[in-house]
């Protein structure tokens, strides 16, 4: 039996920081790239003694999220996103990424927006994309 499931009619949301925290839908997102690519510094504990280099593991880097989005006039959640990535300090909001169903949480993680560009070309949509970098390990429900 197939359990796979479509990523049509997925949602990104983020949150509004409140207590309930509500999540509302960010409009246009067309694709997330690089959800959970964390890595770990090696520190290197070689001594005189050793014939090889030993390493343990360092401090996790969670990674980056990068959001396609297909750019809405007058969204205030896109500008949200570009204004977050424009501020001088860490915005960090929580995210949550919905199944096709539209209530289940696929994942969660915190993060700031770091960057956030446009891109115009001949006969398209003006479409953005923007790096939100992960402060927390994704949350996965699967």
């Amino acid at each position: 039996m197939a359990n796979e499931f479509s990523t049509i009619g997925m949602l990104v949301q983020v949150g509004d920081g409140a207590s309930p925290e509500v999540f509302t839908t960010i409009g246009g997102v067309t694709a997330t790239d690089g959800i959970g690519g964390a890595s770990a510094d090696d520190l290197e504990v070689t001594a005189l003694e050793d014939k090889t280099k030993r390493y343990i593991k360092g401090l996790t880097d969670e990674g980056e999220v990068s959001l396609s989005i297909n750019t809405q006039a007058g969204n205030v959640l896109q500008q949200q996103l570009a204004d977050d990535s424009a501020a001088v300090a860490n915005v960090d909001r929580n995210y949550q990424i919905l199944k096709e169903d539209g209530t289940t949480v696929f994942c969660s993680f915190n993060a700031y927006a770091k960057g956030y560009s446009g891109s115009l070309s001949l006969a398209s949509v003006v479409t953005a994309s923007c790096q939100l970098k992960l402060n927390t390990k994704p949350v996965w429900v699967i």
